[in-house]
């Protein structure tokens, strides 16, 4: 079976001209904002706003802002729990007035920060294992099932789509949504309109990345992993690399290069356009059941790879793949992120590390345990912490 691209939930036809005219109509009709008739979605509003400049990478910048350089939290200020949670899966993220976003089984809720107090909470019969995508005043909550769309105010249903099963976060130009479902989906982020679709072939998603025009998906096959590269406006495949390894983790660019980590310890460098293999490092020893990374985060060229369920986190050169340091952190389920002073890793036994450029830890907080994705704002940064009960935390800046 080859793979089959889809506009607006038809076939393409073979010819590159026909699929031209057929993807400039798609992209006229994504404009409506009510469902078709006869169609089983859910009646839509408009998220209208100006979404220039608009983030593509979740894992470096959870707040949802595209700002890397915000104040580091304060390793010595007195940590807060805001309130019991029950789940690691999901981060959480923050709109940076003061608001914070949950993900906890089949709810998601908003939260005052610094009140402490509950704004509103919305139950799905499904389950939320992703982290929500921050668009203007819209929140856009991937649960197990369907993409919507919350009022972050209210929380009240904007609109929904159903592009299929989908555990991984998206990502986003600002203007559309690109989700790793069983078949990797493309949505308007105005309206939740279908842009595209794609059914890749042998290939099981298990997150993507966007890299300027190229939305590139990772995943497993029977026999190993690979990265699939499809163009961000049509969906058309440009590209497929195969890698002897299953590959269970969200990708992330850097200026045209897509940096990935296996299940068994190998680091890839692959060029986005092409889907070139640049470098390939070893970094980790198999480990029995397997090694489940985080997304990796690239600050000034250097590739931070966290550890998983290893026991050590480490920098790569971004040109060369060389190991510029290692870090002790036990098992660590968190992204990095980056910040003015340093790079924050949130770690489950070691606690919360500020780690300078060489690989040297500036601060260190022992008594923390981070459990999910992060989110730093001015107000600080909120995370899942284990303790004696799963909360969610806050720690000022």
């Amino acid at each position: 079976m080859e793979d089959g691209l889809t506009i607006g939930g038809e076939r393409a036809p073979g010819t590159r001209r026909s699929f031209l005219a057929l993807g400039a109509a798609a992209l006229s009709a994504g404009c409506q904002t009510s469902w078709p008739s006869g169609g089983d979605r859910a009646p839509t509003t408009t998220v209208e706003c100006d979404t220039s400049g608009g983030w593509t990478q979740f894992q470096a910048d959870a707040a949802n802002t595209g700002v890397c350089g915000r104040r580091a939290p304060s390793m010595d200020a007195n940590s807060t729990e805001l309130a019991e949670v029950t789940e690691r899966s999901g981060g959480v993220v923050a709109d940076g007035g003061g608001r914070v976003f949950v993900v906890d089984q089949q709810d998601v809720w908003a939260l005052d920060a610094a009140e402490a107090s509950e704004s509103w909470r919305r139950s799905f019969d499904s389950l939320v294992a992703t982290t929500p995508l921050l668009l203007c005043d819209a929140l856009v909550v991937q649960t197990s099932i369907k993409t919507c769309a919350l009022d972050s105010a209210t929380g009240e249903t904007l609109w929904e789509a159903s592009p299929g099963n989908q555990f991984a976060d998206p990502v986003s130009d600002g203007r559309h949504a690109y989700i790793a479902a069983g078949v990797p989906t493309a949505l308007d982020l105005r309206d939740g309109s279908t842009m595209w679709t794609h059914e890749l072939s042998g290939v099981s998603p298990w997150g993507c990345c966007l890299a300027d025009e190229t939305v590139v998906v990772a995943g497993e096959r029977d026999d190993g992993g690979a990265l699939v590269g499809l163009d961000a406006a049509s969906g058309e495949r440009q590209w497929r690399t195969d890698f002897g390894n299953p590959v269970k983790t969200s990708p992330t660019d850097d200026d045209g290069t897509v940096y990935v980590p296996d299940m068994w310890g190998d680091v890839y460098a692959v060029t986005a356009a092409t889907g070139t293999v640049e470098w390939q490092t070893a970094v980790y020893e198999q480990l029995p059941s397997g090694r489940r990374s985080p997304t990796p985060t690239v600050v000034d060229g250097t590739v931070v790879v966290p550890s998983g369920n290893a026991r050590r986190s480490v920098g790569l050169n971004a040109a060369s793949g060389t190991e510029e340091w290692q870090l002790k952190t036990g098992p660590t389920l968190a992204p990095a992120l980056c910040t003015e002073s340093g790079i924050v890793m949130g770690t489950m036994n070691e606690g919360l590390f500020l780690v300078g450029e060489s690989g040297s830890v500036s601060d260190n907080r022992a008594d923390t345990r981070v459990a999910s994705q992060m989110a730093l704002t001015d107000d600080g940064l909120f995370f899942k912490a284990y303790g004696r009960e799963l909360s969610l935390s806050h720690l000022p800046v």
